[in-house]
Parts: C-alpha cells; sequence; structure tokens
C-alpha cells in the first residue's frame, strides 16, 4: 500500500509540475517522503524540495491527500518559487483558485485509533530529591494557580515542574539567538501566524534548518 500511495502521489506531483510550467515557465519536481509525525498530514519543504507526508493519515485518507493536499503543498513550493512567498497569504490563495483547488488552510481529517497520531494529554513532569512524579494538566494549572509548591510526601522535598514551557521560556538567557527566536515565535503567535507557516518564517529570519527551526518554533510557543 505506501508503494502505491507514493506512485499516486508522485503521479499528481508530476501533473501539477506540467501546469506549472505551462503557466509560470518553472520546473518544481519535489521529492516525496513520509517523515512528518504526530497531527500534521504534510508539509512542503523549501530549502529541500520535498513534500513530506504523514504515512497513517495518508493511507487512512488517501482520497484527500492525493489530491488537495498534495495540491496544497505543491502550490507552496510554487508560491515560494514564483513569489518568494512562504505562507498561506494571498499569493497562495490566489495559486490555489488558479490550479482548481480550494484555498484551504486546514483539513478535518479524522485520526482517531491511529498510533502516534492522536493529540495525548500533556504530563507535567515533577521531580523532587527521590523521584519524579506525574501532574495532569488540570493538577498543574492549580497548582500554579494556588502558588504552592508540591512537597513529596516521602522525602519532605519540594518537588519542581521540569517541563514546563514557562519555566523554559524564563531560563532563556538576554542576547542569545534563542532569545531572538523567543521573540519573533512571540510576534508570529500573536499575529495569529498558523504554526507551520510560523516555523518557516522562523527558518528564514534566522537562517536555520527546517528542523532546527521546528524544534526551536514548538520549544518556546506561547501557551495558548
Amino acid at each position: 500500500m505506501p508503494n502505491l500511495l507514493r506512485r499516486s502521489i508522485e503521479s499528481n506531483v508530476q501533473e501539477l509540475r506540467e501546469k506549472a510550467f505551462v503557466a509560470y515557465g518553472v520546473d518544481i519536481n519535489p521529492s516525496v517522503a513520509f517523515s512528518v509525525k504526530g497531527l500534521t498530514a504534510a508539509y512542503a519543504v523549501f530549502e529541500t524540495q520535498i513534500l513530506d507526508f504523514n504515512l497513517p493519515i495518508a493511507l487512512r485518507h488517501r482520497e484527500v491527500v492525493t489530491t488537495d493536499i498534495v495540491g496544497h503543498e505543491f502550490i507552496h513550493l510554487l508560491a515560494h518559487k514564483v513569489h518568494g512567498h512562504t505562507g498561506h497569504a494571498t499569493p497562495w490563495k490566489e495559486l490555489m483558485r488558479e490550479f482548481g483547488y480550494k484555498p484551504d488552510v486546514t483539513y478535518n481529517l479524522d485520526v482517531s485509533g491511529l498510533s502516534g497520531v492522536e493529540r495525548r494529554e500533556k504530563i507535567y513532569l515533577y521531580k523532587c530529591s527521590c523521584t519524579t512524579r506525574f501532574f495532569t494538566r488540570e493538577q498543574h494549572k492549580n497548582m500554579a494557580a494556588s502558588k504552592k509548591l508540591h512537597v513529596c510526601p516521602d522525602c519532605n522535598a519540594p518537588a519542581k515542574c521540569t517541563n514546563d514551557r514557562a519555566a523554559v521560556l524564563s531560563a532563556v538567557k538576554p542576547g542569545t539567538r534563542a532569545a531572538d527566536a523567543v521573540e519573533l515565535i512571540a510576534s508570529y503567535v500573536k499575529l495569529g501566524v498558523p504554526h507551520e507557516d510560523g516555523v518557516v518564517l522562523l527558518m528564514y529570519a534566522m537562517k536555520l534548518s527546517y528542523a532546527t527551526a521546528r524544534s526551536y518554533y514548538y520549544k518556546y510557543r506561547p501557551l495558548e
């Protein structure tokens, strides 16, 4: 099935490649990969010209992925090539309509039951001098609101949260590249830029690889 899926995606990519060449005189011939994880169905990698897909989602929603989502991501590459544009604003929307697609930014795809894809409840890790305990988001919020320290019943030492994003942000030192990233990411979130677009903007603004930009973005993105 993955080989059939790949061939179907590559076939549609070649059709779009021909249309793009006829309409704009540019040759866009991206390779196809299946390394996307989590809830993202696919994304276009501009610097390496790759259309990268989430295999479990693509296998379940083959028709949507091989048509609409292939078009969505290919048009990102075309918009970048023709207009120097990487997001979902007017240049991309106009090209989507020109090539016969609805300019939908997101797709409502059922991912229930897919291994490694469903959104999981975040667990907060509290570490004291003897062990690490796990707290739910609600427990963590309640402790933060009460401003009380969790005291371990075994060693009587205060337990500190080790994976709270607010604590991660507070540890960033001024004047560092991380501090620059925090400032840029906060501005993208404030403007309502979709997260994957924010990753791309950060990549170009700070001259990072896509992987590094994505790591920065999701590490330092403010809590919503």
